[in-house]
């Protein structure tokens, strides 16, 4: 039940932003599914999957993973795996 609460409040904070396209959503759908598949909010994952299950071009899902970056929502880095991914907690306050 929680999960699903801190899940509704980062899908609102997504459409609130800005900048925000509906890419940026189906994005961090995609990273909330490879979370679930992997039971961790700490993950690996390449471009290729992020972008084959948000349906999204290479360049939207970089431009979509950097736009969460920014604004606290994931925190990703390179390694010889892909990309590390954290996914963090948000809540309204």
């Amino acid at each position: 039940m929680r999960k699903t609460r801190f899940d509704l409040d980062a899908t609102q904070l997504i459409r609130q932003w800005p900048e925000s396209q509906p890419g940026t959503l189906a994005c961090y759908l995609a990273l909330r599914e490879i979370a679930a598949l992997c039971e961790t909010t700490d993950f690996y994952a390449t471009l290729e999957e992020i972008g084959k299950r948000s349906l999204l071009s290479e360049t939207g899902t970089r431009r979509a993973l950097d736009l969460m970056q920014r604004r606290s929502l994931i925190n990703k880095r390179r390694t010889g795996r892909g990309l590390a991914i954290q996914l963090y907690r948000v809540a309204k306050v």
